[in-house]
């Protein structure tokens, strides 16, 4: 019998899981064997996930919710992907999968530090005005600023 956390199953079965922790402090593990996404507004967050982890960060115009947005600590196994969206004018992303920290600065917020580990895909979605420098590793990286200005650099590895 598995617990799956509101029933109990005779065989677990692989299965994609959503997490949205709203605001505050959380600590969130995903399964294994899962697709584990996570979708964060604000809070500080430590989110350890599986074999394939995909994480999205989201800004809201309206009532700038990053600025509640304190820390990250991403960690997996496998080959993960970070996805930010709504990325107002003027911004700058730097992600460098080379490097244990990251860094995201949007609008006139302060640097928001964001520690990546086993990240090999980013997805940037956000305002032409908005500025990205883009690093890949040595794995196969699949780099996507969008319609942002960007500089992107494969490293060693193959970018898609």
């Amino acid at each position: 019998m598995q617990n799956i956390g509101y029933r109990y199953e005779n065989e677990a079965k692989q299965k994609n899981i959503s997490f949205n922790p709203g605001n505050g402090t959380d600590i969130i593990v995903g399964k294994k064997d899962s697709r584990n996404l996570f979708n964060i507004n604000a809070g500080s967050k430590f989110l350890v996930g599986g074999e394939k982890m995909i994480l999205q960060i989201y800004h809201y115009y309206s009532n700038m919710m990053l600025k509640k947005i304190t820390k990250f600590i991403l960690m997996a196994m496998g080959n993960n992907s970070i996805i930010i969206k709504d990325i107002p004018s003027n911004s700058k992303i730097d992600i460098d999968l080379n490097k244990g920290t990251s860094e995201v600065a949007f609008i006139n917020h302060k640097v928001k530090k964001v520690n990546l580990c086993n990240v090999n895909d980013v997805m940037l979605i956000g305002h032409s005005t908005s500025t990205a420098e883009l690093l890949g590793n040595k794995e196969s990286n699949t780099l996507d600023a969008g319609a942002m200005i960007a500089f992107i650099q494969g490293m060693e590895g193959m970018i898609n």
